[in-house]
């Protein structure tokens, strides 16, 4: 590529990032705070759930996908924080990125994992698009009021201590 070729496309990419960083809040990212995207999904029965059927109840919404490492190493704490709490109203949706081929892996992987909490199937990533993810494992706490509390890139640590006094403090404001 020649100089003047190189600084045709280096202008040319410029002017897309000015364009798209100048359409004011469709690019800004989610963020704590935020109101959560609604979402609807597949539900491994076939049934379609969206995020208004958690409505008034903080959920935990975890993206993953059966291929990932840490999605497998995390999801045995979300059910050991689902137990801890379900009981007071905590949801969580548990929603999976796989190709729409994926059913019986995702299946396989759930009953390997021993989950008991909602598992959805987004074959689509269209909630990888509205929550402006930027991989796998991603989760988002969101109150009963749909409002993001919490934002986690990557694998986390359900158990830990501040993420159960999160939790704690988003049920106790949901009463």
């Amino acid at each position: 590529m020649n100089g003047g070729t190189f600084r045709g496309a280096a202008t040319a990419l410029a002017m897309v990032v000015a364009t798209a960083c100048a359409g004011g809040d469709a690019f800004k990212p989610i963020e704590v705070g935020d109101e959560a995207p609604a979402f609807s999904a597949a539900g491994l029965d076939g049934d379609s759930l969206s995020l208004a059927d958690f409505a008034g109840k903080p959920v935990l919404v975890n993206i993953w996908a059966t291929w990932c490492a840490p999605c497998r190493k995390e999801m045995p704490e979300i059910e050991e924080l689902y137990q801890l709490y379900r009981d007071q109203g905590f949801q969580v949706a548990a929603v999976s990125i796989d190709n729409r081929s994926a059913g019986d892996q995702i299946v396989e992987f759930t009953e390997e994992m021993g989950t008991s909490f909602t598992i959805l199937h987004d074959a689509e990533q269209t909630i990888t698009r509205d929550y402006q993810t930027i991989g796998v494992p991603e989760s988002f706490l969101i109150d009963g009021a749909g409002v993001i509390r919490a934002r986690w890139t990557g694998r986390f640590s359900p158990l830990a201590p501040e993420v159960k006094a999160l939790v704690e403090r988003t049920l106790s404001e949901a009463e």
